[in-house]
């Protein structure tokens, strides 16, 4: 292995991509548009946030520029119920599923918070027998290193593999986890999420 690529394997390896989708802890329900206020009307009318961290920043500050490319994706499922056996059962169908761009996105130190204004989850009734609505994110994210000659994308594949970064890796695939050059919201799941 040459010395470049051990040392992008080397990087990737203590990258530590982190996404974390949660609530907001900012939201104000009913927010006022103020301009006196230090927080953005979008950051504190938005109920969701999904950080994504890493410690590439820290790590090559001086080597280039880095960026973080984001894609969001809401599922919606219409919700059901049932009994099987004296057990009340629920039955999820995706009703809808788009790409959302965030209402604002703020930068941190180590990453990147993206700021959204997810649906009300609705529960199904079993009483009644109407439909519930429950939505869910899913999160592609790829850290972006330039120089001047060279572009290295994060997360890098197992130092085995050796596949490179071409077209097929471009664009983020949301039927599946754990892609190469992409991290998601399971396999690069945040240690503080909720």
């Amino acid at each position: 292995m040459d010395p470049q690529s051990g040392f992008y394997y080397l990087i990737s390896l203590f990258a530590d991509i982190r996404i974390n989708i949660g609530t907001n802890p900012e939201f104000l329900p009913n927010a006022k548009h103020d301009i006196n206020a230090t927080t953005p009307f979008q950051v504190i009318s938005s109920n969701t946030c999904i950080r994504i961290e890493s410690n590439l920043p820290g790590l090559i500050s001086s080597l280039g520029s880095l960026n973080i490319n984001a894609h969001c994706r809401l599922n919606t499922f219409e919700v059901k119920g049932g009994r099987i056996k004296s057990e009340t059962v629920t039955f999820k169908k995706l009703i809808n599923s788009r790409l959302v761009s965030p209402k604002v996105q703020r930068l941190l130190p180590q990453g990147l918070e993206l700021f959204f204004e997810t649906p009300t989850n609705y529960a199904f009734d079993l009483a009644t027998r109407s439909a519930g609505i429950s939505q869910q994110w899913q999160v592609r994210a790829q850290c972006v290193l330039e120089q001047t000659n060279q572009r290295w994308h994060f997360p890098a594949p197992p130092p085995k593999d050796g596949t490179p970064f071409d077209a097929p890796h471009e664009k983020p695939n949301f039927d599946s986890v754990g892609k190469l050059y992409w991290a998601d919201e399971f396999t690069n799941k945040s240690r503080n999420s909720n």
